[in-house]
């Protein structure tokens, strides 16, 4: 992949965190963390609850991560003026091992606007929490694509799915296979720099395989309304596209 086409799918948008808790020591440690994983993200931090909010207000952060053990708060009060308020409706949340109950959130658990964290202990375990959460602010921002993270495991495509987005490999390892007579069959592997689900919005066809990620990655996502215009703004991604066909294309030859 070449060094101009690897720029050009760079994520305009910095991400931020706010982390919100009155223990310093947690603070840092997640701060460390996040900036592990994305390494060019805003990071900072509340210690109460009114500092919170007003730093929402003054720099809403992309994810706002916190345990709500905040002085002078009301945990239940607090997390459902987060979830309802309409200013922080684009505001994922990551709630860790508060005492509440979860099952009074279930609506903002099931559409990703809330995930709770019982007892967080590593690096590791945070990590597609913060996928989640990431994926949650990019839906809803207003934007000509969007950069998506999977979990090893996630499922990218289903076979048989209408296709309404063309997606970029960024960073990672996606694996590509059917099913034939109930018997999953590998198809291959999608390497970074490379389209995925590029052939149903040619052919203007179904998904004719899934496509599930192998280890952490990121995918650009383009929306098939605009795949057009985007190619033809990025001459980069048009050579991608055409790489990628013609990798393909080879491959199925010496089959």
């Amino acid at each position: 992949m070449e060094k101009n086409s690897s720029l050009s799918l760079k994520n305009h948008n910095k991400k931020s965190f706010l982390i919100s808790s009155a223990d310093h020591a947690k603070c840092s440690l997640i701060s460390s963390w996040v900036k592990n994983k994305f390494g060019d993200s805003v990071v900072y931090t509340a210690s109460e609850q009114r500092e919170c909010f007003q730093k929402i207000l003054n720099a809403p952060p992309t994810v706002l991560i916190t345990d709500f053990i905040l002085s002078k708060s009301n945990t239940v009060q607090t997390l459902d003026n987060l979830i309802d308020a309409p200013e922080y409706k684009l505001l994922p949340l990551i709630v860790i091992g508060v005492g509440t109950q979860k099952a009074d959130y279930v609506d903002a658990v099931v559409t990703g606007k809330v995930q709770f964290i019982d007892n967080l202990q590593t690096e590791d375990e945070l990590s597609p929490y913060l996928n989640r959460a990431i994926n949650f602010a990019s839906a809803l921002s207003p934007s000509s694509y969007l950069v998506k993270y999977l979990n090893p495991g996630d499922v990218l495509i289903k076979e048989g799915e209408i296709s309404n987005q063309v997606y970029i490999l960024k960073k990672g390892k996606l694996r590509v296979y059917k099913y034939v007579e109930n018997t999953e069959l590998s198809i291959g592997n999608v390497n970074p720099g490379e389209f995925v689900g590029e052939m149903a919005f040619l052919n203007h066809s179904e998904r004719v395989a899934s496509v599930a990620a192998t280890e952490a990655s990121e995918v650009v996502e383009i929306p098939i309304t605009i795949f057009d215009q985007v190619i033809f703004k990025r001459p980069a991604w048009s050579k991608l596209l055409l790489e990628t066909m013609s990798r393909r294309l080879g491959a199925a030859l010496k089959r």
